[in-house]
């Protein structure tokens, strides 16, 4: 046997024993591209994602437009519309009463929120928590809901926001609250909103209800992408400003 031969033998067997090994460092592809399956599972056609911050993929390049009283979910429009045809103001006062509210509410209602916990419970559930995601900023909105509860034994079961930057508080982004004594559901199931609606909490956003959120102020809304003429939308300086606990 020739020098060239042997040396041609041992660079084949060199080659089958790298080819036999290569497979173990190829990672596996998912069959379908990770952001298509996440902008499905949010129900949106397309999605934006920030490259601030290789170690937070939901962090976005998105902002949150509040949407008016009128532009709520049409089953808590059409609830508030049946209840206000139907109920005098001094009804009106007996259910404000039996409904914790905290701050004074002048009949007829305006703020659709006040019927959360009655419209809530008819919605679809969904078959896991809707992906919170992390906005640049949002508009400043009309009506709110705040969940002022304070769980004890289940703490650990709620997700809570603490909103620490001044332009997202209650105060200084909703022109009226409504304080709710409980969590985001009555059932500790998170539930389904329409495609396109989001619950806005100042920059947090969410396709769904929660199940078991508390803090806030939040309110309805869509999602659009950041663009340079949006000088009027507060956008918050860092995002570890408001703190979201599990």
């Amino acid at each position: 046997m020739s020098i060239s031969t042997f040396l041609l033998i041992i660079l084949f067997q060199k080659m089958a024993i790298y080819l036999s090994t290569v497979d173990v460092w190829i990672v596996p592809q998912p069959k379908k591209n990770v952001w298509v399956t996440l902008t499905q599972a949010l129900q949106q056609d397309h999605m934006c994602l920030s490259t601030g911050s290789a170690e937070n993929l939901m962090c976005t390049c998105l902002v949150g437009v509040t949407s008016k009283g009128d532009e709520f979910p049409i089953g808590l429009v059409r609830l508030q519309n049946q209840e206000n045809e139907n109920k005098t103001p001094e009804e009106w006062a007996e259910f404000y009463r039996h409904r914790g509210v905290i701050e004074q509410v002048k009949a007829p209602v305006q703020n659709s929120l006040i019927l959360w916990q009655r419209w809530v419970p008819h919605l679809p559930t969904a078959e896991g928590e809707p992906q919170e995601l992390e906005l640049l900023g949002s508009a400043k909105a009309e009506y709110c809901i705040q969940f002022d509860f304070s769980p004890i034994k289940e703490v650990k079961l709620n997700e809570q926001i603490k909103q620490y930057k001044v332009e997202f508080r209650a105060g200084q982004w909703c022109t009226a609250v409504y304080k709710l004594r409980f969590a985001s559901t009555t059932d500790f199931r998170p539930h389904k909103l329409d495609k396109g609606v989001f619950l806005i909490c100042g920059d947090r956003a969410y396709p769904g209800i929660p199940s078991c959120l508390i803090g806030g102020p939040c309110t309805f809304g869509h999602l659009t992408l950041a663009s340079p003429n949006m000088t009027q939308m507060p956008i918050g300086q860092e995002k570890g400003e408001t703190k979201i606990t599990k």
